[in-house]
């Protein structure tokens, strides 16, 4: 069953183990920062996730996902600040076809939790998280995670699927596939490579960078800076 959790506050989703890429909380200086507003509403969200461990939803350790979300708006070539409710879908390639069609988890992230994420990086404003991987057990497993923004002054923006493998046991049909595929290969016989149903895809923040270009220049107008006493919208 689809489990719905509204996150009011965020500490237990915040903590990566010893090994991960660790996501540092800087406090931005406002003043350096850019808002989408009406006039300049996000357009795309460019999201790079990768496997991590943290704490779930109980506070225990879990495995899933540490991520970086980055709003573009039409006339910057750098991510922008957004104002918003934040949705976190998880898919997984576990179960029946009917079954992956739905998400394993949907987070949901109120305005005041998510603006709490925010940090700043080299390319600019940035959200940083952990989303655990809610489903029992340490088997392999495909997944799939896709963000969409309700934002205040926009349109709702939804992301590209991003798909992260995360390593584990194998079920006895994979290894099965996997030894036949060795077999073949030692026989001398040619093998068919099986198109992948899922992909690790980890795009660098130069990636990022461009993919908002293209769209800032499609509009001169430059979104308004905020001021050193802006705040996020309640």
């Amino acid at each position: 069953m689809n489990g719905v959790v509204r996150l009011f506050g965020i500490a237990a989703l915040l903590f990566l183990v010893p090994g991960c890429a660790a996501l540092s909380w800087l406090h931005p200086d406002e003043s350096d920062l850019v808002v989408a507003d009406a006039q300049h509403p996000v357009e795309r969200i460019i999201c790079i996730w990768q496997p991590a461990e943290g704490h779930g939803l109980d506070g225990l350790p879990c495995r899933g996902f540490a991520g970086q979300i980055f709003f573009f708006t039409r006339g910057l070539p750098t991510p922008v600040v957004a104002n918003g409710e934040v949705e976190i879908f998880v898919f997984d390639d576990q179960g029946s076809p009917e079954e992956q069609a739905k998400p394993v988890h949907e987070f949901e992230f109120t305005q005041e939790a998510w603006t709490a994420l925010l940090q700043k990086t080299q390319l600019g404003p940035a959200y940083s998280l952990f989303v655990p991987y809610t489903r029992k057990g340490w088997h392999e497993a495909h997944c799939a995670l896709l963000v969409r923004l309700k934002a205040v002054d926009g349109p709702t923006v939804t992301s590209d699927m991003a798909y992260v493998m995360l390593p584990g046991v194998r079920p006895p049909d994979r290894m099965a596939q996997h030894e036949s595929h060795n077999q073949d290969a030692g026989d001398g016989g040619a093998v068919r490579q099986p198109a992948p149903r899922t992909a690790t895809i980890r795009p660098s923040l130069p990636l990022a960078a461009r993919l908002a270009r293209s769209a800032g220049e499609r509009r001169d107008e430059q979104p308004r800076k905020l001021s050193p006493r802006a705040q996020a919208k309640p």
